[in-house]
């Protein structure tokens, strides 16, 4: 999965975002579109929400990854900021667990690591 196919994604998802929102209160569909925080445009509910629906999406392209983990939601330069960092997020996710599903295929083992697409094995 690109770059360019997880920002369109996100979009996909704002889209979705949308059409439940009033004219007047959507959400620009754009790379530096603020999010969540002071000049965010979705509130702690719209976030969960929005993080679901892009979740659902890689699910439903058999990519397995969890966006709202600890880390995420506790770090100093919030990955949920504005589209651009959603997008970076999603991908160093992706890449880490594509990485670490190559290193136990290389090393021989068999387990579930919570793998990024599902018929790994």
């Amino acid at each position: 999965m690109t770059h360019d196919d997880i920002q369109s994604l996100v979009f996909a998802a704002l889209e979705l975002t949308n059409q439940s929102r009033e004219d007047d209160a959507q959400v620009p569909i754009a790379s530096d579109t603020p999010l969540f925080g002071k000049q965010g445009h979705l509130d702690s509910m719209g976030l969960v929400a929005l993080l679901i629906d892009i979740e659902d999406m890689l699910q439903d392209q058999d990519i397995h990854i969890s966006l709202s983990d600890e880390r995420a939601m506790s770090a100093a330069n919030s990955p949920f900021k504005n589209v651009s960092t959603l997008v970076a997020h999603i991908d160093t996710l992706f890449k880490r667990g594509v990485t670490q599903c190559i290193t136990y295929l290389l090393l021989g083992r068999v387990v579930d690591l919570g793998c990024p697409w599902s018929n790994i094995y």
